[in-house]
């Protein structure tokens, strides 16, 4: 089910407490869909609001009862997976970037493009709160829009560098 910014607010610090408690993972998904005020502006709100339900369904599409989806901003989705490292996470953030950028919208008689950038975190052990992951994953949604959109990026605090100068996520567990 797709929820609210008010449930998200309410719900999603419990999560984040409940993973810090027992030491399970907890990754953080952010996106904001591109160019989304040019939909409004030229197609109506009418439309802007069928691409949100259809967005919101692509993204609760194979989630786990556990998985929490929200709409927490006009345009901007959040997606909090308990139990979920970080190259999981990528993963599922990449599956949805292509998912959403390759559902045609077909509320103009042509297919209408859709994109979206997506920033990624997990709880990290200097996170106070929610809040802090909310920052982080935020700012990796922001370098995606600045990158050319339609992308997702990561926290860079979760990356290291490898021997072969390559950076990388950091080791799990």
């Amino acid at each position: 089910r797709l929820h609210n910014r008010n449930y998200w607010t309410d719900r999603a610090p419990v999560l984040f407490d409940q993973a810090r408690r027992h030491g399970q993972p907890l990754a953080l998904l952010t996106l904001d869909l591109d160019h989304f005020k040019h939909i409004n502006d030229t197609l109506g709100h009418d439309v802007g609001d069928q691409v949100l339900r259809l967005v919101g369904r692509v993204l609760q599409a194979d989630r786990r009862s556990s998985d929490l989806v929200a709409r927490i901003g006009g345009e901007e989705f959040a997606l909090l997976l308990p139990g979920t490292d970080l190259a999981s996470a990528l993963a599922i953030a990449d599956q949805l970037c292509h998912a959403i950028g390759s559902t045609p919208l077909k509320m103009t008689g042509v297919g209408l493009p859709m994109t979206s950038s997506f920033g990624v975190a997990t709880m990290s052990d200097r996170d106070s709160s929610l809040d802090d992951m909310v920052r982080r994953a935020d700012r990796a949604m922001y370098r995606s829009k600045r990158a050319g959109r339609n992308q997702v990026d990561i926290d860079s605090s979760q990356l290291m560098l490898s021997k072969d100068g390559q950076l990388g996520p950091l080791p799990s567990g």
